[in-house]
C-alpha cells in the first residue's frame, strides 16, 4: 500500500521531514529521500541526519 506522500504527490521514495505554514497560511513541506543509502555522503559514506535547506 502506498504511503501518504506517494498518495498526495505521486512520489515514491520520499518522506515529509517537516511542515510549516507561510504568512498566507500556505503549507511549506520539506521532503527527504526515504532510502537511507541515498542519504549517504558519496565520498565518506556517512549517513546524513539533517536535511539540507
Amino acid at each position: 500500500m502506498p504511503d501518504d506522500v506517494t498518495l498526495l504527490f505521486g512520489l515514491e521514495g520520499v518522506e515529509v521531514a517537516s511542515i510549516a505554514l507561510d504568512r498566507e497560511a500556505n503549507p511549506i513541506l520539506a521532503l527527504v529521500t526515504a532510502a537511507e543509502q541515498a542519504r549517504r555522503c558519496p565520498n565518506r559514506g556517512v549517513t546524513s541526519h539533517h536535511p539540507h535547506a
